[in-house]
């Protein structure tokens, strides 16, 4: 079942959260802010039930006996616009194996997506969708757990919606240093988490196992300290002070080196030349964290576990210090820690890379088999990937690489293996293949119109549908789909770019397009 879902920017959020705000006598005080919202949301629900997906968060994942992420399509029965709550019942044919869920659940409603499939047609599902992601949004990015307590004389909008919403613009934009950005998104990630798990501790009943007012106690300490280190970071004119007083800021330097690594340093000081001009991390998450987004930073063997959630961007690089030959041929996993740099997540998570700018990977095997994504490349993203390899889970790993916005990809001498999706394309996106194989994925490229593919010498292997699939291409022909076993055919299609040899099969379904007939004759 598709959802719908929505890429918007800053300045477009900040209007459709003004249109909650606007057209009141007098401003609205954080007391209300919610309700505003829900009133707000009521008017696009003219229906009792509508499908929907429900994205079950990490703690009640846990509290559940579910794996996380779990993602479960239902029927929300009704709404109560008073407090968010839905209720959500599972589809039980979608249920995975050995799991078994109650009737009904109590789901608020921003962990609803609203699925495209609906049975009433009366239901104006895209503009309820929208909606819905306007309030997630504000609960996600804006809103924080302390904003409640902020006396009724406020303007909650004017104080806070702008002046947040720019800090997260500058985080994106890298007006505001890399790693600080990562030291603020785990300060807002934490006081999300302490949130939860306070509003879990608040409905369990007390027991002797579980000292309810010590706990709650710890946790809004742990809060109160949160929100005096954010309310200096949110404030640009006292962010240098903070950063000054709380962060290490390294001298300038050239590249760095990660000495996490199963390779002898002085093996790695002979790829990068001056050491004088370098500094050392122990890790690369430490890298990561305390690096500018366009620095050079030089990998060794063995196994990297990141848990870094910054945009990668501002032509910045992390390298293997090894070449990688031969890259497509690997399909057998005979890579082992001690041959190449191995990065990969610290936890089932949705994504391993998010970039929206210019990005550069050399010589690594990303093990993509506990996260959804392996690389999402959205806005004006422009990924490079050299002599890297990109191995997933078919039970776990939807995609290798998911194309949206205008984002572009090229790879050279790579393999993408044992995903649903070894590339996903949204209209307007790129990708160049160059001696590059997809290997044992349900599609190897599943794209949509308006794409620009380029094959070069690059093959599609073992994979269980089609190599590349392209859906609703708009036409004027009889044909409702047409398959092709030679992809040199593919160039007769716009977008397509075929040299050397290639090899894999595609699919081609096409949307009729509606032709009007004009009469030329002249007769009545």
């Amino acid at each position: 079942m598709e959802v719908y879902e929505f890429t918007k920017t800053y300045e477009e959020r900040y209007h459709e959260i003004q249109r909650v705000f606007q057209k009141k006598d007098n401003p609205i005080p954080a007391s209300r802010v919610r309700l505003e919202f829900l009133i707000f949301l009521e008017k696009f629900f003219n229906i009792p039930e509508w499908q929907a997906l429900w994205k079950i968060p990490r703690f009640r994942c846990e509290k559940m006996n579910l794996k996380f992420p779990s993602n479960i399509l239902g029927l929300v029965s009704s709404v109560d616009f008073t407090t968010g709550i839905g209720k959500f019942s599972p589809c039980v044919d979608d249920l995975p194996e050995n799991e078994e869920l109650e009737e009904e659940y109590n789901v608020p409603i921003e962990q609803l997506w609203v699925s495209m499939e609906q049975d009433d047609p009366k239901f104006k599902a895209d503009e309820a969708a929208e909606a819905i992601d306007a309030f997630r949004y504000f609960l996600t990015y804006i809103w924080l757990p302390w904003d409640a307590q902020e006396s009724d004389h406020v303007d909650y909008f004017g104080k806070f919606v702008l002046m947040r919403l720019q800090m997260l613009c500058d985080m994106k934009t890298g007006k505001i240093r890399r790693s600080t950005a990562a030291h603020i998104r785990e300060l807002l990630v934490e006081t999300r988490r302490l949130s939860e798990i306070r509003d879990i501790v608040q409905e369990d009943e007390p027991s002797e196992e579980l000292p309810k007012v010590e706990i709650l106690v710890k946790i809004n300490a742990q809060l109160n300290l949160l929100q005096a280190k954010l309310t200096m970071l949110q404030d640009a004119s006292l962010r240098e002070i903070y950063e000054a007083a709380h962060l290490d800021i390294p001298d300038k330097y050239d590249f760095i080196i990660v000495t996490e690594s199963q390779d002898r340093l002085s093996d790695i000081l002979g790829h990068v030349g001056n050491i004088d001009s370098g500094r050392f991390c122990n890790t690369l998450q430490n890298a990561l964290m305390s690096s500018n987004a366009s620095d050079r930073i030089y990998i060794g063997s063995g196994k990297h576990t990141i848990g870094f959630r910054e945009y990668f961007n501002s032509s910045g690089s992390i390298c293997g210090v090894k070449k990688l030959e031969n890259v497509p041929e690997r399909t057998e996993g005979g890579l082992k820690p001690q041959d190449v740099p191995i990065v990969c997540s610290e936890m089932q998570d949705h994504f391993l890379f998010v970039c929206n700018g210019e990005f550069t990977f050399e010589n690594i095997l990303f093990d993509c088999s506990n996260v959804k994504y392996g690389f999402i490349c959205q806005d004006q993203a422009k990924l490079t990937l050299r002599n890297c390899i990109i191995r997933g889970n078919m039970r776990q790993s939807e995609c290798g690489i998911d194309l949206k916005g205008s984002g572009s990809a090229i790879l050279e001498n790579c393999l993408i293996i044992d995903c649903f999706y070894g590339i996903g394309m949204k209209s307007g996106t790129k990708v160049d293949l160059i001696g590059t194989d997809i290997v044992r994925c349900e599609y190897g490229i599943f794209l949509e119109d308006d794409c620009d593919v380029t094959l070069e010498n690059s093959n599609f292997r073992e994979c269980t549908n089609f190599g590349i699939y392209l859906e609703n291409v708009k036409c004027n022909g009889e044909i409702d789909e047409r398959e092709f076993s030679d992809l040199a055919d593919l160039q007769c299609l716009p977008g397509f770019q075929i040299s050397g040899n290639c090899a894999g099969n595609a699919l081609i379904e096409a949307e009729k397009m509606d032709v009007e007939v004009v009469d030329v004759t002249g007769d009545d």
